[in-house]
């Protein structure tokens, strides 16, 4: 609730409020993606240790997933595909150098058991 005793905050504010460091996020991709969420997660948590843990059936280069994997508030993924689908799927050498190093730990899981332990 807002101090005037409404319930719509702003997503910057929503953000500052509910959103703490350490967390897991469930991102949902499908035909509408969570971007400007994703955005204003970079804004408030890029420049220091987040260590948050992203669950989302899939993570590509084509949209915003990646960006928060950039900013380095990401410390483990979990999804079902993590990536490049642009012009053919194939894995993103941005990931797979996070993963080398140690910046990123990943989790796999098919697409249907993803669902099924979001379900659980």
């Amino acid at each position: 609730m807002t101090a005037d005793g409404g319930k719509v905050v702003s997503l910057q504010a929503a953000v500052a409020r509910w959103v703490q460091p350490g967390m897991s996020l469930h991102l949902a991709f499908n035909g509408a993606r969570p971007n400007a969420f994703m955005r204003e997660l970079a804004r408030q948590f890029r420049g220091g240790p987040a260590g948050f843990t992203v669950s989302s059936s899939g993570m590509g280069g084509s949209h915003l997933g990646l960006v928060l994997l950039t900013t380095g508030i990401v410390d483990k993924v979990i999804s079902g595909f993590i990536g490049e689908a642009y012009p053919s799927p194939r894995p993103s050498r941005f990931v797979r150098d996070a993963v080398r190093s140690g910046r990123l730990e990943i989790e796999e899981w098919s697409m249907l058991t993803l669902a099924l332990r979001l379900k659980a």
